[in-house]
C-alpha cells in the first residue's frame, strides 16, 4: 500500500472498506465465504529504500488498528516478516544465518529481529549475486532491463533522502545502482511457487494478479465531493462524501508558471484534471508564463506570454524549477506582483521555494517536498514539517509537499469551485 506519510491513511481505509465489502458479497453466493491476508513486505525492502525499521512495525500496528475500527468482522488477518520466520514452539539459532551478510546503504535504523528475517529470506530466496552480476555484465535482456528500472527508479525516489542529498550526482546514482542489486537478488527467486493470489508480484503462473482501487473506476467518473457533508454510496457500498455547500466564483483563467527549467512532470496531474474541467467548461483557458517571450521554454504557441504580458489570471500555479536560484531578483519579483493580484496560487511541491524566494510566503503557512535545510532559509513562512501534512492553504495560497498532496489538494479546489456535478474528473490509480 501507498501512503503519503509514514501512517495509514483514507487510502488504506477506502481500500480495506472495498475488501470487505467484497467478502461479504462472496459470502452471500459460497457460503464458507473468503478471508483476505495482507501480507507486507515492509521489512524486505526497508533498508533499501531509506525507512526505518520502527517505522514498519508501527505502521503494521495502526494498519490493524484502523481495520478494528472499520468493523469488527473476521475478514482481514495482517501477516509481515517477523511472523512469517517466527515460531512459539522453537527458538531460531543464530547461527544458522551468521555467514549472511546484508549490505546497507542508507543508514537505516535496524531492528536486530527483522535483520534476522531478512537473513533468512535473503538465505532461501537470494539469486546468488556472481551469477545475477554475471547476468547484467553480459546484457541478459531480462535482467539488465530490470536492473536499470530499478536502479532509476531508485535514483527518483532517493533524491530527497539527507544521505543522498548531501552526495554528488555521480555518487547517488553508484547507491542507487547498489541498492537496486540488493533488491533484485531477492525478487528473483522469492514468490515464484505457490498457490496464491499476487497483489505486486506479476510473474507468476499458478495464481492471478488483481489490482485493490479505493474508489470506482468507470471512465471519467463524475467526483461527487470530498466535502464532510452529505454521504452517497459507490457501486460496492462505498462511502461517497458529497456537499452542499455554494461554489465560489468559477475560475476560467489559468497560468502556468513555465521558466526554461520548470518541472513539467510535477504539473502533469493538475493538466490532467484541467482538461476534464474544460470539457464542461469550454471558456476556462490555459496560458504558460514564460520568463520573457524570447527566453526558450519547455512550452510554446498561442497562449505564452512572459511574466512582463501576464494577463490576468484567476488561478497561478507555480511548479518547481530545477534551481531556483537560477531566477534573478527582478523575474521573482515579477512572480510575486502576479502572485498578489491572482485570487488562488498554487505552489507545486518544489514551487513552494519559488513562492518562498519571491516574498509572497512570509507570514503564511505552508509545506513542501524539500529538507528541512533548504525551508530553513525562509524564517518568514510557518513551514509545517509533520509528516501528516501533505497540503496547505492559507488564505487562497496552496502549498503541496508531494504528487499526491497535490492531486488532493486540486481536486478539492475543483470541488470547492465549480458546481456539484458538472466537472468530470477521472480519478486515476497506480499499483
Amino acid at each position: 500500500m501507498k501512503v503519503a506519510t509514514n501512517v495509514p491513511d483514507k487510502g488504506e481505509e477506502l481500500a480495506m472498506r472495498r475488501l470487505i465489502n467484497v467478502c461479504k458479497i462472496v459470502k452471500k453466493i459460497y457460503p464458507p465465504g473468503m478471508k483476505v491476508w495482507i501480507v507486507s513486505d515492509g521489512h524486505v525492502f526497508s533498508d533499501c529504500i531509506g525507512v526505518n525499521d520502527e517505522v514498519v512495525d508501527n505502521y503494521g500496528i495502526q494498519l490493524r488498528k484502523l481495520y478494528e475500527s472499520i468493523t469488527d468482522g473476521d475478514h482481514i488477518s495482517f501477516c509481515s516478516l517477523p511472523q512469517l520466520f517466527t515460531s512459539n514452539l522453537h527458538a531460531f539459532e543464530e547461527n544458522y544465518t551468521e555467514d549472511v551478510i546484508l549490505s546497507h546503504y542508507l543508514g537505516t535504523n535496524i531492528d536486530p529481529q527483522s535483520e534476522t528475517c531478512r537473513k533468512i529470506l535473503m538465505s532461501g530466496c537470494s539469486t546468488d549475486p556472481s551469477i545475477l552480476r554475471s547476468l547484467i555484465d553480459n546484457s541478459d535482456p531480462a535482467k539488465l532491463s530490470l536492473y536499470r528500472g530499478f536502479a532509476k527508479f531508485m535514483q527518483e525516489d532517493l533524491a530527497f533522502h539527507p544521505v543522498t542529498m548531501k552526495s554528488s550526482r555521480k555518487a547517488c546514482k553508484k547507491i542507487a545502482s547498489k541498492v537496486a542489486f540488493e533488491m533484485i537478488k531477492v525478487i528473483s527467486n522469492a514468490l515464484k511457487e505457490g498457490d496464491y493470489i499476487g497483489g505486486w508480484f506479476k510473474a507468476n503462473k499458478k495464481g492471478g494478479h488483481f489490482n485493490v482501487m479505493p474508489l470506482p473506476k468507470d471512465g471519467d467518473k463524475i467526483f461527487e465531493s470530498i466535502s464532510p457533508k452529505n454521504t452517497g454510496i459507490d457501486s460496492l457500498g462505498l462511502s461517497v462524501e458529497q456537499s452542499d455547500s455554494k461554489p465560489a466564483k468559477m475560475p476560467l483563467v489559468y497560468g502556468i508558471f513555465a521558466p526554461p527549467n520548470f518541472r513539467i512532470d510535477q504539473v502533469t496531474e493538475v493538466l490532467k484534471m484541467l482538461s476534464l474541467v474544460k470539457k464542461k467548461h469550454g471558456n476556462i483557458s490555459i496560458e504558460m508564463i514564460a520568463l520573457d517571450t524570447d527566453t526558450p521554454s519547455h512550452v510554446g504557441g498561442p497562449s505564452l506570454h512572459s511574466l512582463e504580458d501576464c494577463p490576468d489570471l484567476d488561478v497561478f500555479i507555480v511548479p518547481g524549477v530545477r534551481r531556483v536560484q537560477e531566477l534573478t531578483r527582478e523575474q521573482l519579483d515579477k512572480v510575486a506582483k502576479i502572485c498578489k493580484k491572482t485570487d488562488h496560487v498554487f505552489g507545486i511541491e518544489t514551487g513552494t521555494l519559488v513562492l518562498a524566494e519571491s516574498g509572497i510566503l512570509a507570514g503564511k503557512s505552508a509545506c513542501c517536498q524539500s529538507s528541512t535545510n533548504l525551508v530553513s532559509k525562509y524564517p518568514s513562512v510557518d513551514w509545517d514539517h509533520s509528516s501528516e501534512s501533505v497540503w496547505k492553504n492559507d488564505e487562497g495560497v496552496w502549498t503541496s509537499s508531494s504528487s499526491f498532496g497535490t492531486t488532493t489538494a486540486f481536486v478539492m479546489f475543483i470541488e470547492k469551485m465549480y458546481p456539484k456535478g458538472e466537472v468530470d474528473a477521472s480519478l486515476e490509480t497506480t499499483e
